[in-house]
């Protein structure tokens, strides 16, 4: 969070740390955010949800370079 405040204020890049609740028009504004290219997401690595704690251990390795997905099983 300190560093997305900190790449806010100090380039021309702007970060948003927020995770969108159960309001609709929040899931919408952050759909024409990427949709308009002004929020953009790095994946690192996508995992099942079977190897979570290989993922785990990635994150807490300081090993990733972006977000790490988790895909859950279909039902």
């Amino acid at each position: 969070m300190v560093r997305g405040l900190w790449t806010s204020r100090t380039s021309e890049k702007t970060v948003i740390s927020a995770i969108a609740g159960e309001d609709i028009d929040d899931l919408k504004h952050l759909i024409r955010l990427v949709e308009t290219g002004q929020l953009k997401t790095f994946i690192d690595k996508t995992y099942p949800l079977a190897d979570i704690a290989t993922a785990h251990t990635y994150v807490v390795q300081g090993r990733k370079k972006g977000h790490i997905v988790i895909q859950m099983p279909h039902s």
